[in-house]
């Protein structure tokens, strides 16, 4: 699949993209609480970080983008510096804006949330919700401006009034797939879709079913197929994954990949995006199913709406299971942005990693309890050549990493190229950075770095006995004991 993926993306033109709905901004206060208002009983914010991300449809589009699509959005804004802002964001991501449709007689949806010490500490929504049957023409022209021949209609519906049955006969009359994010309790206005993609919660509403089991997930997606014949239903369960109910009755689960969980908002927009993509990239339905998951998996592994790249999609199909905790230097800059905007402590540890043993595990674990997240990052195979000698590692950077990836204690793996850590180190800025004890806080190699921010150094004592190379040693004298087999004389 990952072979079949990558020459699509190498040799096929960009896949054409509407995505039409309803358009949000998300704006973002963080900062700290350390104390409580004397004016009443609430907690009091120092603001230390304001920022804005496109929301709702736009941050579909945003994912599209980040994957490689030519993308025009649609929806209605008002005539305000929100719309401003989202024209802006969408413009410099190279989204077409044609289809954003001003009406001065109403306000743009924006989200504000205030982010404190790690948490969400309040949301305040700035919205009007009303029919907007009126504009599904100028929102349809708008997008058939930026991009006249599209391969495929996104539709996403957070139930503000954007999407009417008007708006969906337009859209149906192109002749194209068209995928819904719905909301509601009445499916019908989607009637000509190719694909519904609710989460659970919102098949049980639409559905009127309680799902306990898979019988009744079995039943919810009946029921939203008799809203809707001929369309295909997905429904997106969380940490139990995918299930995939077929119009031509066929039945299909995909499980959950993820990181450990960092924020989930925005998580939906990218499994939808992604789901596209795949079927734009010629994928069939458990390749797609796998893509949407593993991209998911990615971004709930991130801070806020941000997209997954297409190019990190790659690096964590390409590592398996444990590849969604695999990450770039970029990755680790974002990863760093993420955390200060969030509150949340960085633990950071380095090294070869050859071969694990219960040394490293107490190492890690021990590590793993200093803060919220753990960091290891290993020295390339040319790095440890260099530092140990021609005949290692005896593992590949690769498959440590892969290993590594798979302890519950760490978080993120990152592989680097040069001999010391030192310029990982300053792209993480870790708030502790771990080594084993026969080290001394002067010899820690990138200890200066991390003081220079704020951090500071932990030395783990190792257990007895334990290293790399004595499991060698050992393995070589084993080897030498070997009695040699000598075949009989003929």
């Amino acid at each position: 699949m990952l072979e079949k993926l990558q020459k699509q993306i190498e040799t096929a033109r960009p896949a054409r993209i509407w995505v039409v709905g309803d358009v949000m901004l998300d704006h973002y206060e963080a900062g700290q609480v350390s104390r409580i208002s004397p004016e009443a009983p609430v907690p009091v914010l120092l603001v230390k970080e304001s920022f804005s991300r496109l929301g709702g449809a736009a941050n579909v589009a945003l994912n599209l983008t980040a994957l490689g699509a030519e993308v025009a959005l649609a929806g209605v804004v008002g005539a305000d510096d929100a719309a401003d802002t989202i024209r802006g964001l969408a413009e410099s991501a190279r989204i077409g804006t044609g289809g954003l449709v001003g009406r001065g007689e109403t306000v743009t949806t924006v989200k504000h949330r205030a982010l404190a010490n790690g948490q969400q500490l309040l949301r305040i929504d700035r919205e009007q919700v009303r029919s907007w049957e009126s504009a599904a023409a100028a929102l349809v022209d708008g997008l058939a401006a930026d991009l006249p021949e599209p391969d495929l209609v996104l539709v996403s519906d957070y139930d503000k009034g954007v999407i009417s049955r008007s708006l969906m006969e337009r859209l149906v009359a192109r002749g194209v797939p068209i995928f819904v994010d719905p909301k509601g309790r009445d499916y019908t206005r989607y009637r000509g879709a190719a694909l519904i993609t609710p989460n659970e919660k919102e098949a049980v509403l639409a559905a009127g079913v309680e799902i306990a089991c898979e019988d009744s997930l079995a039943e919810a997606a009946r029921r939203l197929s008799a809203q809707l014949p001929g369309t295909d239903v997905l429904i997106t369960r969380g940490p139990q994954g995918m299930a995939l109910f077929g119009a031509d009755g066929s039945r299909l689960q995909a499980r959950a990949e993820a990181r450990r969980i960092f924020d989930v908002t925005g998580a939906g927009d990218t499994a939808i995006a992604a789901l596209a993509m795949s079927r734009c990239w010629q994928l069939d339905w458990p390749e797609s199913l796998r893509v949407a998951n593993v991209a998911a998996g990615i971004a709930v592994g991130k801070v806020g709406a941000v997209p997954v790249l297409v190019s990190e999609l790659i690096a964590a199909l390409s590592k398996g299971h444990g590849g969604l905790k695999v990450v770039s230097r970029e990755g680790l800059a974002e990863l760093r942005r993420g955390a200060t905007t969030l509150g949340r402590k960085i633990v950071f540890t380095n090294g070869c990693f050859d071969l694990l043993h219960t040394g490293h595990l107490q190492l890690l674990e021990t590590a793993r309890q200093m803060g919220d997240l753990l960091v290891v990052a290993i020295n390339s195979d040319e790095s440890v050549r260099r530092l140990k000698g021609p005949n290692r590692p005896v593992v590949t950077a690769e498959d440590r990493a892969a290993m590594l990836a798979g302890l519950e204690a760490v978080d993120f793996v990152t592989i680097f190229a040069e001999d010391d850590p030192i310029a990982t180190l300053r792209v993480c800025r870790p708030d502790v950075l771990v080594k084993g004890g026969d080290y001394t806080e002067e010899t820690v190699v990138g200890a200066e770095v991390v003081r220079a921010h704020g951090g500071r150094i932990a030395l783990v004592s190792f257990v007895d006995g334990k290293s790399t190379t004595k499991l060698i040693d050992g393995i070589a004298r084993a080897e030498a004991r070997r009695p040699v087999l000598v075949p009989p004389a003929s």
